[in-house]
């Protein structure tokens, strides 16, 4: 089975990558994973938000192994000894976790598998340019008009991850085929964090992000929650499961 580890960002998170880069590399090399990094520049159309390049970059990529596991830049692996085996699931195309205190998907990391599926949702899913500009707020079941600067604190998604939830409920043939598992496999932050876990991530709600991702990559996660709780004065609710929705089409 030939499995990638894919990072893809634009300039403003090289500095993130050099940070990680070593880390990224000797997990691969430990568990014989091909590791791929995307640059991307302006995505099309212009106004599209960066988070969006995720995107590209999984469907340039998939076609060269079987299964791809996409991390964002500012995910730490904290456990390398967990393989990307672990969360394969073959009853299932796309692994996905939840926010951390939302009952939402994230797209920070992502499990996907090389099949016709994968190909049609990441394209299907790409072509929601309506979510540019709006977040979907599944309470209601429709999207609504709001400020590009919006974080996902407000309901827990924007942007891609709009797109991905909006899909999830809307379409029996992505719902069926999309597993969410328990946060701490996927997308644990630094205030939940406990050892053991696969990764951290030191997402943008969090802030001076390359301090408190340097001191995850030494291994001071409790240095690290006490300097981000100075300013980041953390929730600590637990995490709403996600619901399963019936889809409607």
């Amino acid at each position: 089975m030939k499995i990638t580890l894919l990072d893809a960002h634009d300039e403003r998170y090289e500095g993130y990558w050099r940070l990680i880069e070593a880390e990224r590399q000797d997990y691969c090399a430990r568990h014989g994973y091909e590791l791929a990094c995307y640059r991307f520049d302006r995505l099309d159309p212009p106004e599209r938000q960066p988070n969006w390049g995720r995107v590209p970059a999984i469907l340039h990529h998939l076609p060269n192994c079987d299964w791809l596991m996409y991390l964002d830049t500012d995910c730490v692996i904290m456990n390398p000894d967990v393989g990307v085996e672990s969360f394969i699931d073959e009853q299932y195309n796309l692994v996905v976790g939840p926010l951390p205190t939302e009952g939402h998907m994230m797209t920070s990391a992502m499990v996907f598998k090389n099949c016709e599926w994968s190909f049609e949702f990441l394209r299907t899913l790409y072509d929601q340019t309506y979510f540019i500009n709006h977040v979907y707020d599944p309470k209601d079941h429709e999207p609504y008009e709001q400020d590009h600067h919006a974080t996902a604190g407000h309901i827990g998604c924007y942007f891609e991850q709009s797109a991905l939830e909006y899909l999830y409920d809307k379409v029996d043939k992505y719902y069926e085929k999309i597993k969410v598992v328990p946060r701490s496999l996927f997308n644990a932050n630094v205030y939940n964090y406990r050892p053991g876990d696969f990764l951290i991530h030191v997402s943008g709600r969090i802030y001076d992000r390359m301090k408190i991702m340097r001191l995850c990559v030494e291994g001071q996660v409790e240095e690290a929650r006490r300097q981000a709780a100075r300013v980041d004065h953390p929730q600590y609710h637990p995490t709403k499961p996600i619901r399963r929705r019936r889809c409607t089409t």
